[in-house]
């Protein structure tokens, strides 16, 4: 039973751990001059779109690379295709030409 009461003594702490850094940084923000808090803010913002146009372009390059890989696949496969056709026992004479038909002698 010691043990589950220190678990959820830990569980606890952790969270006031972070309950207290944010009003730490809550009583910093309203000692700041309201300039520097702008500023703050602004750069806040910035950095959210930042993040988000950088997740944007990894989104983009990875579907570009999808398309560029299953290209090269087609070309591979398109490619082994022909070399196959190219290493192939040639065909017969006899398998080429399509049989004749003979006329009926009219009688």
């Amino acid at each position: 039973m010691a043990t589950r009461k220190k678990k959820a003594k830990r569980a606890a702490k952790a969270g006031g751990a972070v309950a207290r850094a944010q009003s730490v940084i809550a009583r910093v923000e309203a000692q700041l001059p309201s300039n520097v808090r702008k500023v703050v803010r602004r750069g806040e913002k910035a950095g959210a779109k930042a993040e988000k146009r950088a997740e944007r372009l990894i989104r983009d390059l990875r579907k570009q690379l999808n398309d560029v890989a299953l290209a090269a696949r087609k070309e591979a496969v398109g490619l082994l295709d022909r070399l196959e056709a190219a290493i192939a026992p040639a065909p017969s004479a006899a398998a080429k030409k399509p049989a004749r038909r003979r006329r009926k002698k009219k009688a």
